[in-house]
């Protein structure tokens, strides 16, 4: 079982069809493909701002050791440690660009694949935004379940920030 971030865009109509063609799935945990491929799955996820970052931190690289004379083993192992970075990080971080595009997480699913998590999404929450009329209500007050759904992670890696004492 994985855990799936649901996200939907504000402008969302409130209809099923919508649902299914407008939400993104992310899962959680460490990206296999972020970490072979980071500027190509950065791109891909269209996480421009951590793609310019890392591209900045592999040319800065690339220069220190073809320059300054650091030696490759050192270049190759800091080359390493930033694909753990987007391999560990890299869904988190699309997770905030979707926010800054305008999608507001509205539940985590605990869900065996992303079809299951989208029939649990279907099935649980699309009845409670439909039901309330065409509009889902303002981040924060939609009802997932037993409480209100999550606006926002609040958390940094393995590290919760520190207003999120709930």
């Amino acid at each position: 079982m994985a855990l799936y971030s649901v996200y939907l865009p504000r402008a969302w109509d409130g209809t099923r069809a919508s649902l299914v063609d407008q939400a993104r799935l992310v899962p959680d945990g460490f990206s296999f493909w972020g970490f072979l491929f980071p500027l190509l799955w950065l791109l891909w996820n269209r996480v421009w701002l951590a793609f310019l970052l890392v591209l900045a931190l592999d040319l800065a690289l690339a220069i220190a050791g073809s320059r300054w004379g650091i030696a490759p083993g050192l270049v190759g192992l800091a080359g390493f440690v930033l694909m753990g970075l987007v391999g560990f990080e890299g869904r988190i971080w699309l997770g905030r660009a979707l926010e800054r595009r305008g999608y507001r997480l509205i539940e985590v699913v605990q869900a065996a694949d992303t079809d299951a998590a989208l029939h649990h999404i279907l099935a649980h929450w699309a009845d409670a935004a439909l039901a309330a009329g065409p509009t889902p209500p303002p981040s924060g007050t939609v009802q997932s379940g037993p409480g209100p759904a999550p606006t926002s992670r609040g958390v940094i890696g393995l590290f919760p920030a520190p207003d999120s004492h709930r």
